[in-house]
């Protein structure tokens, strides 16, 4: 195993947070524009293209704000876990890569990574969740998917895409048990 992606739902459950920042956002921003948080759909990566189109021109406003509000409010709504810690750092220690594939936007991935204090044994961290995202991170690190494991996949544009890769998906509660494996201390 060369490389472990990691989904963001791996790291931490974000959805309360994702959707306290879209409620923020319709209250702050909402006066101009008016927002409706009901009207924004559920799943991420249509959530983006949404507020995107929301704010037209000004999409930029959005994205500032919703760093505000994440490097405020992550520490709020995510913990960090030891456990998924020292996964990583075993993973790091066998010299597998490890990358983060979120679905975005970087202003709320980034705040998150850092709070979990992953930021700088993850790399690289990508926000995209285009229908190919997987498949350029993969050729972008020069992986093939049977050196790479997802772990995480929840989403339906997570498992659509691992399995187009040809990709092994794991659960999100294996990544302790997947480090231990990789790690020459406990094999």
């Amino acid at each position: 195993m060369k490389l472990v992606i990691l989904t963001e739902g791996a790291l931490a459950p974000t959805e309360a947070l994702w959707q306290a920042a879209v409620e923020h956002l319709a209250q702050k921003l909402g006066r101009v524009t008016p927002l409706d948080a009901a009207a924004v759909p559920a799943e991420r990566p249509q959530a983006i293209a949404y507020l995107d189109a929301w704010a037209g021109d000004e999409a930029s406003r959005w994205r500032l704000e919703l760093r505000r509000f994440a490097d405020d409010h992550v520490p709020v709504y995510v913990r960090p876990d030891p456990d998924r810690n020292a996964a990583v750092r075993a993973l790091a220690a066998r010299s597998v890569r490890v990358a983060c594939w979120s679905p975005g936007p970087a202003e709320l991935a980034e705040p998150l990574l850092h709070h979990l204090g992953m930021a700088r044994r993850v790399d690289p961290l990508v926000c995209d969740a285009g229908p190919d995202a997987l498949a350029q991170l993969l050729a972008g690190l020069d992986v093939a998917a049977g050196e790479a494991v997802l772990v995480g996949a929840t989403m339906p544009h997570e498992t659509d895409q691992a399995a187009r890769c040809g990709l092994a998906v794991e659960p999100g509660e294996r990544l302790v048990e997947l480090a231990a494996a990789a790690n020459p201390a406990s094999a």
